[in-house]
């Protein structure tokens, strides 16, 4: 056997007799262009697609594959599952992002700071009579999460959460969101407003500064994609959860510890210990 190459001296008297023959061509491997003895048939790729089309069409290749694998006893590797799918069109190659993001430092006191954001999503997957979206307020020190359905991303319905949060929590000493319109208007000061030296408000902002809840606005996508700070983006996997359990109607959910599934029920434990920074509830 030779320790370079790895192949024994048999092999080496073969491939030096087929390059004499047939010249450069004879040190082509010969299964170079033959189908593999381990490919998978035909039969159970298009069964497993026609799975994928049926009920993961919306999933990620990881999430489609742990899902077969559980329900329909399925087993096919992510990747292979991941190059079908593109070969289908139900899955797009992902570019990889330039310069990296550093993430800011985490607030180290429970209340020094509160982000809020709303998911729009199929979370009831058109079950229900309406598609409800998701409101959410996440500490930034704890994680600690208070979310709940709304049949809409309206003012009253964020004004409620804001009202839920504190009546149960205390008032933040600030709130993190994006620029949404129910935050941030876009109307021109008014002549009012220049003589007060005031900036145009909304009513769930000017709500927020007579509570004593500063809104922060964030600038980048990074900094108000509250449900990818928690590393819970909502995905079907999550959606498949609520909709198997069968609610339809608006609840409070609330995130688990380890924030690998929604729950309904009180508050978890803070991952970590520090100090508690709300305004109190004086006066609500």
């Amino acid at each position: 056997m030779n320790c370079v190459t790895w192949v024994s001296v048999r092999q080496v008297r073969r491939i030096q007799r087929r390059y004499a023959e047939e010249g450069d061509a004879g040190l082509v491997h010969r299964l170079r262009g033959r189908r593999s003895n381990g490919r998978i048939s035909d039969a159970t790729r298009r069964r497993v697609m026609a799975r994928v089309r049926a009920d993961y069409a919306d999933f990620a290749p990881t999430l489609a594959s742990e899902k077969l694998s559980e329900r329909d006893g399925l087993a096919v590797s992510r990747e292979k599952l991941r190059q079908w799918m593109i070969e289908d069109g139900l899955w797009q190659v992902r570019q990889r992002r330039g310069r990296p993001h550093v993430w800011r430092p985490r607030r180290s006191c429970c209340g020094e700071l509160v982000q809020m954001d709303t998911s729009e999503h199929a979370w009831f997957e058109g079950r229900g009579p309406v598609e409800p979206v998701l409101i959410t307020m996440i500490d930034d020190a704890t994680s600690r999460v208070l979310s709940r359905f709304y049949e809409g991303d309206t003012t009253l319905a964020n004004l409620d959460m804001v009202g839920r949060y504190v009546r149960r929590y205390g008032r933040a000493m600030g709130v993190y969101a994006d620029r949404n319109s129910l935050f941030k208007t876009t109307r021109p000061t008014t002549a009012k407003e220049a003589l007060q030296g005031k900036d145009p408000e909304t009513q769930v902002s000017r709500a927020l500064r007579e509570l004593d809840m500063p809104y922060i606005p964030a600038y980048t996508p990074w900094a108000w994609d509250t449900w990818n700070s928690l590393g819970a983006t909502p995905k079907p996997g999550k959606v498949i959860n609520i909709a198997d359990g069968g609610r339809q109607r608006a609840v409070i959910w609330e995130m688990s510890g380890n924030h690998d599934s929604l729950r309904l029920g009180g508050s978890p434990d803070p991952p970590r210990k520090c100090l508690r920074c709300h305004n109190g509830k004086d006066g609500l």
